[in-house]
């Protein structure tokens, strides 16, 4: 069957994904790749400037600490800027992850799927990245400005009241220097515009890791379709069965596994982080958007709805990955139970017995190296949250 004219379309958005976040992050200057000297500076000013807001949010943190209103409200912007600058460095020094990103970048090439089931795979997965990385930023974007703008609106009415006030400073920073008259904040509230680009970003990088456990995934779901067609004895390709090594299926699989646990690696101390962080704010932020409905606040109420929108997406999209993880491997050890056969060759069975004995033992997403991600998982922390 050959892919109709939507489905090839599909596939060159699907492609197009990675030169979307290449050019974002390039940008400031994080993409791991082709770095040139103003690429540094960027970076570096990105770091200097997000690293020293994160400090006051920290500083503020701990004056804070006791006020339940505040602490929750300062923890709902250092919980999520904390995460993203470790993705930020994450992907700019690790090694491991510049080696699985170029990986994923080389099977981005058409030519490596063999026929139109192949690249139905791909576009299923690339495809779904797109959405994410469409719909996370649209979220994104929402919560941050509203978050950034949110004392405005009080501010503009006491004025027209004629009520004497001061407007508070977009994020909870802790401030040395005195920021009452309204000229100082309106230029603080110019400096940190910057921090609506960097939460976009955020899901950005979250697209990063999509891109790189949706190509294991991808590359699983097309070991097990050349597994098929191999022992496929009713399938006219296996004219040229003796030419093929089949050490080349097992070499692929042990591949994978090495990715899996390359990936794991180095998202070991972010993902845990996010475990532990993203739930305690997922409650915190249920807890602030019921009390704002029962103030009938519904315009805070709203946007806090799309900021626990926003956590939903990143903890959903995790547990999202694990289970396709998950159904991948298990596809693969039934494909090759299922090519076991009497009419095998004695060196032909060996090969596959081998392959089951791999493919039995799990490739899980981990946090922290013990908590295993999948749409179970999701629930569970979803009951975490609002008990």
């Amino acid at each position: 069957m050959v892919l109709s004219d939507l489905e090839q379309k599909n596939f060159k958005i699907a492609q197009s994904v990675v030169d979307r976040v290449k050019k974002r992050l390039k940008f400031i200057g994080v993409w791991p790749f082709e770095i040139s000297f103003f690429d540094k500076i960027r970076f570096s000013l990105l770091v200097f400037y997000h690293a020293s807001h994160l400090m006051m949010g920290y500083a503020d943190l701990i004056s804070v600490f006791g006020d339940v209103a505040k602490t929750i409200e300062n923890f709902s912007e250092t919980a999520i800027q904390s995460g993203i600058l470790f993705r930020i460095l994450l992907l700019k020094f690790s090694k491991n992850l510049h080696i699985l990103l170029a990986k994923t970048i080389d099977d981005m090439d058409e030519e490596n799927y063999k026929d139109d089931e192949e690249k139905k795979l791909f576009i299923k997965y690339h495809s779904f990245a797109d959405k994410y990385l469409r719909i996370g930023v649209f979220f994104a974007m929402g919560a941050t400005i509203y978050w950034h703008s949110k004392a405005l609106p009080g501010f503009i009415i006491s004025r027209i009241h004629h009520e004497n006030t001061t407007l508070a400073t977009p994020f909870r920073i802790r401030i040395f220097i005195d920021f009452t008259p309204l000229h100082r904040v309106l230029l603080l509230y110019v400096y940190e515009i910057t921090m609506i680009y960097i939460s976009n970003i955020g899901i950005v990088l979250l697209i990063v890791y999509t891109l790189i456990v949706g190509n294991i995934c991808i590359q699983l779901a097309v070991l097990s379709h050349r597994i098929k067609i191999y022992f496929d004895d009713n399938n006219d390709k296996n004219i040229s069965r003796k030419y093929i090594s089949f050490s080349k299926h097992i070499e692929k699989h042990c591949q994978l596994i090495l990715m899996v646990r390359q990936t794991n690696d180095v998202y070991y101390v972010q993902l845990f982080y996010e475990l532990l962080s993203y739930t305690i704010l997922l409650a915190a932020l249920i807890y602030s958007g019921t009390l704002s409905y029962s103030q009938l606040d519904f315009l805070s109420t709203v946007f806090l709805g799309a900021y626990i929108v926003c956590i939903l997406m990143v903890i959903f999209l995790t547990c999202y990955l694990g289970e396709c993880m998950h159904t991948e491997v298990d596809n693969l050890r039934d494909t090759y139970y299922q090519c076991l056969s009497y009419n095998l060759s004695i060196k032909d069975k060996k090969k596959l017995m081998i392959c089951m004995i791999i493919a039995d033992r799990p490739l899980d997403l981990t946090a922290g190296g013990f908590y295993i991600y999948s749409l179970h998982s999701f629930l569970l922390i979803i009951k975490s949250s609002m008990a």
